[in-house]
């Protein structure tokens, strides 16, 4: 019984992202504008809930599977209390993946509740005061649901790297 969960990576693809990046001021906009900005808003969202409610899934059986495999490992006494830590680290990483997942996934919920809300709100004035707030929101759960950019390795910045074959000089030789 060996299992890692280092190696383990949720490869989901990332939603579309099809509203603008700045939003036009919405003091002037007449009613119907605003009514789809907020009906762009909602997809937008109900999107993006659903690309993490994708990602959790995983997340969480891999939990489920490494709390099972440390109970069996616990069981079973031929397993070495060093398997026991790599599974014990194992499910620790599981665990910390999950609650990330959920944390990102609540916050998506949060947006789409606000985005769902606002498409059913018929006054105008509450419109142009809520639309630029939701629209930071999901903006933000949407960079939530872009992969982080991984920095290259240090030996591919700096380029290869040469060692002088000639030994440096020593106190006898300078003396």
């Amino acid at each position: 019984l060996f299992f890692t969960a280092q190696g383990f990576f949720v490869q989901a693809q990332e939603p579309a992202y099809f509203l603008p990046d700045t939003l036009p001021p919405t003091d002037s906009m007449p009613y119907e504008q605003l009514t789809s900005i907020s009906a762009q808003m909602l997809r937008q969202a109900d999107l993006l809930l659903s690309f993490h409610l994708e990602k959790t899934a995983p997340l969480q059986q891999l939990r489920v599977d490494a709390e099972t495999l440390l109970a069996q490992a616990r069981q079973d006494s031929t397993i070495s209390k060093d398997s026991i830590k790599i599974l014990q680290k194992s499910l620790k990483i599981a665990k910390a993946s999950e609650k990330e997942a959920l944390r990102e996934q609540q916050k998506a919920e949060q947006a789409a509740l606000r985005a769902r809300t606002l498409t059913e709100t018929s006054d105008t004035a509450v419109l142009r005061q809520q639309v630029p707030k939701v629209f930071k929101e999901i903006q933000k759960v949407a960079a939530l649901s872009r992969p982080k950019p991984v920095e290259p390795p240090l030996a591919t910045v700096i380029g290869p790297v040469t060692i002088n074959e000639e030994a440096p000089p020593t106190a006898e030789q300078e003396a």
